[in-house]
């Protein structure tokens, strides 16, 4: 299925890319967002819904062509949109209904999915503000770029 999806989402993707979607994308994310933090802050949104419904490497080939011209045009570091990427995604894939995160671990230890998810909120809440932090203080997530190129 995982394969599936990949599959299916690069040629969609393609699509997405020859069809100008992400210049349209960026003509309506700046009719309604003038702030780089603003512009975080809706993508922030957008890919936890998504991550919620679809798998995270499906995600990534659609979302990112679409989002890296609006962070280019609003200054945000690529390294720090990739790692926002991958954070947001993963708590996309904790959060219900599709939570491909909390089933594998349900199905293991065969508890109940309710209860895994249940489970999940303490540490769910306590990564939704490590996201936070990460998408605004860039620093954090660029320390070690930094220190090293």
């Amino acid at each position: 299925m995982v394969g599936f999806l990949i599959g299916v989402a690069a040629p969609f993707a393609w699509i997405l890319t020859t069809g100008q979607v992400p210049q349209q994308f960026l003509a309506i994310m700046l009719s309604y967002v003038t702030e780089g933090w603003a512009v975080l802050l809706c993508l922030n949104l957008i890919m936890l819904l998504a991550g919620s419904f679809l798998e995270l490497p499906a995600l990534m080939l659609i979302l990112v062509p679409l989002a890296f011209p609006v962070i280019q045009h609003f200054g945000i570091d690529p390294v720090h949109f990739g790692v926002v990427v991958v954070i947001n995604l993963m708590l996309g894939g904790l959060t219900p209904p599709y939570g491909l995160l909390v089933f594998i671990p349900a199905a293991i230890t065969g508890t109940s999915i309710k209860a895994t998810f249940r489970a999940a909120v303490p540490f769910f809440l306590i990564l939704v503000l490590g996201l936070a932090v990460l998408t605004y203080v860039p620093w954090v997530s660029l320390v070690l770029v930094h220190a090293f190129y």
